[in-house]
């Protein structure tokens, strides 16, 4: 099956001056960086991560698969009659299909790179990608569930851009605040597709 395996703990460099350089440290994606005073916690804090990341992988493509669904309940409303709104439409479908190719290449790449080195930046940085591309797809989909006045489907979006949202949120909150930054909001989860 596959699933995100981070590995990559920096070992301590025991003719540091600094404090942090001369214990087992642990870099995330997320801009986080913990410190561990034995390999055997950072293999741990590791394990409770990829554990994380993995559940945050399934949620993010239960949207995707939610999000292609709706793509295709659309598409026969993607060439309206009137030529001009038909040119915002296929631009939009246009988007749509940029967004899910990158977001195949994305979760390719979150899962295939995880291992490796660099790998734990990596991974959640295209963990980001799939959020940003999840919300830009819903956007384009909006687009058309506007034009056919299809208010319910519209609500439906807007539950799912804020599922991702939260998503969002969560990835960049794992693991704790580094030390002397502030947290970085990603938008309000409440009319993300807005």
């Amino acid at each position: 099956m596959r699933k995100i395996t981070l590995r990559e703990i920096i070992p301590p460099d025991n003719g540091a001056l600094l404090t942090g350089n001369s214990l087992y440290r642990v870099f995330l994606g997320n801009h986080v960086v913990r410190y561990f005073a034995n390999r055997k916690h950072a293999k741990k804090y590791l394990a409770d991560t990829n554990r994380f990341l993995n559940t945050r992988l399934h949620e993010l493509n239960f949207v995707y698969i939610y999000v292609l669904g709706e793509y295709r309940r659309a598409w026969f409303y993607f060439d309206s009659a009137e030529p001009g709104r038909r040119q915002s439409l296929i631009t939009a479908e246009r988007k749509i299909l940029k967004n899910f190719e990158l977001i195949d290449k994305s979760f390719e790449m979150a899962v295939r790179r995880s291992g490796t080195r660099g790998g734990n930046n990596i991974t959640f940085q295209k963990l980001f990608v799939i959020c940003e591309g999840l919300i830009d797809a819903l956007r384009a989909i909006k687009t058309v569930m506007l034009e056919r006045k299809y208010y319910a489907e519209l609500q439906r979006l807007e539950m799912f851009a804020g599922q991702v949202a939260d998503l969002r949120i969560k990835l960049e909150d794992y693991g704790g605040v580094p030390q002397g930054e502030n947290p970085v909001t990603w938008q309000d989860p409440d009319n993300i597709l807005d």
